[in-house]
């Protein structure tokens, strides 16, 4: 008969033998591969798609806009700018300077795990509302999260009064570059139909 130690001495050999260690059920090579490819499914794991985080009034209808370029110097409004004029172009939209509606946009980027509250002056509030989460970072992050939202604003030129706004916004890791692209055209189809 043999004994529960020699078994365990003689299944040990056998394993090590077969090119790994057990540990449980899994040999060591398993659970190698194993956490590289948790790993890997995590890499993008800060990365969010664009999303449209509010908007008030209702599309504009129109064939054309006015939209407000950035200063020369200003290289992420500058991209932001041509974003907007080509998701513009997309919709059928063209860019006049006399169109009827102008279209400014404001824009921001900062550490997703800090929160956004609303400005509330002249008031006595001690509680500001958050308008934004804080995203806690997470275990399975590769890099620093940041938060970029960019807001679009139509107003009409006869008035001056705002006819819509929206805002959108996305996560990715500090560092990168924003998806203007996704938020431009988000931005244009919820302000605007021609």
């Amino acid at each position: 008969m043999v004994s529960d130690i020699e078994w365990m001495k003689s299944s040990r050999t056998a394993d090590i033998a077969e090119g790994g260690t057990r540990v449980g059920s899994l040999t060591f090579t398993k659970l190698i591969a194993a956490l590289v490819l948790i790993g890997a499914a995590s890499a993008c794991s800060v990365q969010t798609e664009p999303v449209i985080t509010a908007s008030q009034g209702s599309a504009v209808r129109t064939v054309a806009v006015s939209l407000v370029p950035p200063d020369e110097e200003q290289t992420d409004r500058t991209a932001l700018y041509d974003a907007l004029a080509l998701a513009f172009e997309a919709d059928g939209i063209s860019l006049s300077e006399n169109a009827p509606f102008v279209a400014e946009f404001a824009m921001s980027s900062n550490n997703a795990e800090a929160a956004i509250y609303l400005a509330q002056a002249g008031t006595d509030n001690p509680e500001p509302e958050m308008i934004v989460d804080v995203r806690d970072r997470k275990f399975i992050d590769e890099c620093k999260a940041a938060r970029f939202r960019a807001q679009l604003v139509m107003f009409d030129r006869s008035s001056g009064s705002i006819s819509s706004t929206a805002t959108a916004e996305s996560i990715s890791c500090l560092g990168d570059v924003p998806p203007y692209d996704q938020i431009a055209t988000l931005l244009v189809s919820r302000l605007v139909s021609n």
